[in-house]
């Protein structure tokens, strides 16, 4: 079982595979999958729209050299978002669910820091920076609802 934002990061794979738009903006707003297999696809995208504007999935197979990573670009052509372009929504809607992880990650790491620090001045920037952090996501939901 996928579970979002893995599914976000094959989303976002799908876009890039699809347009070199996506791929540039995903480099600029994120940089990076969580996901290895997926990061090494996306750096033979990357790789590939250096010297092209678009993905030929002929060649792209034949560079691959690992299994998982094939396996993964077969299981993305099999096309289970049912987008079969480039869709500018769908790709932000992706984006916007990786960025909301990352953040909600970031809060379960200080939420672990402040549980094992004794300090108390320590705990309160600690609180501070999950504040910050917390402001940051909702805007991300509010967008994602407006």
């Amino acid at each position: 079982l996928k579970n979002g934002r893995t599914l976000a990061e094959y989303g976002v794979l799908w876009m890039i595979l699809k347009s070199k738009l996506a791929a540039d903006q995903f480099k600029d707003q994120i940089g990076f999958f969580q996901d290895p297999i997926c990061e090494e696809l996306s750096l033979y995208c990357y790789d590939m729209y250096r010297n092209m504007d678009h993905i030929d999935f002929d060649v792209l197979m034949s560079y691959i050299e690992k299994e998982e990573v094939r396996n993964l670009l077969v299981s993305l052509m099999e096309n289970p978002f049912h987008v079969y372009e480039y869709n500018e929504d769908f790709f932000n809607d992706s984006l916007m669910k990786i960025k909301e992880c990352t953040l909600q990650d970031q809060i379960d790491q200080i939420n672990n820091q402040i549980k094992n620090v004794q300090d108390p001045m320590i705990k309160i920037s600690l609180a501070s920076k999950k504040q910050e952090l917390i402001i940051q996501r909702n805007e991300i939901n509010h967008r994602k609802e407006g």
